[in-house]
């Protein structure tokens, strides 16, 4: 039996976790929060410690011995297990790494990859005609993102500002902004080539640009396929990345696809479980067996129309329950940590994940878009 070590320990890595063990694993977790779902599972295989500190993660870690390691949900868990060595030649450099997940030299490798992307805008070409956007170049669930006139020179500086607190590095993009519909090409590449895709339509509440709400789609226009799958390609190729998961958000407008970012670990708020529940695909069993060398294969595949939504709170209170305006067929639900921990002053605190399955497409596509603009509950009963 395999010794492996699941860098997470947050609800959203409970899938990995127990793809792990089915396949006969010994699995430990880390996190340095008592409260995250996968301590209580683990029990005696917890280990705590803040695994963003290399050493920290490298002293609790090295005197057990693990064969194999295993990213979760963050984006810190692929860096630190890369700065470690824990996961071996299983995953990239720290510079491809970097690379990927700083959006501004991600756009710099479209630009010179020549992808359908958002064009870069420098702060010193304004004033400009046109709408654009300023976002943290290490910025993540759509934190310090603003939209504004170009024109405006007062907006320029408050979204640079705003851009610069929610950054790290004080550093901020600027590009056009394109308007469209979010959605994710979920590709698992080998040998630079794309083996397994999903594709899954996104979007959040109005005014915010975290998703929340979510559900697979069968196909985009053709033209726009061939960009994202292309475009997925040539990354891989002028980076050399191993083989694995590469998911990558893209904004769909008209025949175009404009490629807005990408990332290797897997995607948070049980996105693996939208994509099991829909189709069948073992998601996260095939997402791992890229970091233990073990071969999944997926079974043929089944349809359900299935949407996820994250359930959040945006006012300080300590919610007891969800009250909806309407009944909805709900199959499973699964809360992101204790009832008990407060909102505080978050903009956003994920209280749970919701599955949701729909009659027909159009009862689908009505389910979206009543979520995404909150007519089917109300925040204000969420107290």
């Amino acid at each position: 039996m395999n010794r492996v070590l699941l860098v997470d320990a947050s609800f959203s890595a409970v899938p990995i976790y127990r793809a792990l063990e089915r396949s006969g694993h010994e699995v430990w977790v880390v996190s340095k929060r008592r409260e995250d779902p996968l301590v209580t599972i683990a029990g005696e295989r917890w280990l705590e410690a803040d695994y963003s500190d290399v050493g920290a993660l490298l002293k609790v870690a090295t005197p057990i011995g693990f064969d194999y390691a295993v990213p979760g949900c963050t984006d810190v868990s692929m860096k630190s297990l890369i700065e470690t060595g824990l996961a071996g030649p299983r995953v990239d450099s720290l510079e491809v790494n970097e690379i990927l997940n700083d959006k501004e030299r991600f756009r710099a490798l479209c630009e010179e990859l020549g992808l359908s992307a958002p064009t870069r805008v420098c702060r010193s070409d304004f004033p400009l005609a046109g709408k654009f956007i300023c976002k943290p170049v290490d910025g993540y669930s759509g934190k310090g993102i603003t939209v504004f006139d170009g024109l405006d020179l007062e907006a320029l500086e408050l979204a640079t500002q705003t851009a610069e607190q929610s950054s790290a590095t004080s550093r901020y993009l600027i590009e056009e902004f394109v308007e469209g519909q979010l959605i994710s090409f979920s590709a698992f590449i080998e040998q630079a080539e794309v083996r397994d895709y999903l594709l899954v339509k996104e979007g959040g509440r109005d005014g915010s640009y975290a998703v929340d709400t979510s559900y697979l789609i069968d196909a985009i226009p053709p033209a726009a396929m061939t960009q994202v799958k292309s475009g997925v390609e040539q990354i891989s190729r002028r980076l050399e990345l191993v083989d694995g998961l590469l998911h990558t958000q893209f904004l769909l407008s008209g025949e175009n696809a404009y490629v807005i970012e990408v990332t290797r670990r897997c995607p948070g708020d049980l996105y693996s479980m939208l994509v099991e529940f829909s189709t069948g695909f073992p998601y996260a069993a095939k997402y791992a067996s890229y970091f233990t060398g073990t071969v999944v294969s997926a079974p043929p595949l089944r349809r359900r129309l299935v949407l996820r939504h994250t359930v959040a709170k945006t006012k300080r209170s300590v919610p007891d329950g969800l009250v909806l305006n309407t009944p909805l067929e709900v199959f499973a639900y699964f809360q992101a940590h204790s009832q008990n921990l407060h909102a505080g002053e978050e903009a956003m605190t994920r209280m749970g994940v919701m599955f949701i399955e729909a009659r027909d497409e159009v009862a689908l596509r009505s389910l979206y878009s009543d979520l995404v603009h909150r007519s089917l509950y109300d925040d204000d009963r969420m107290r």
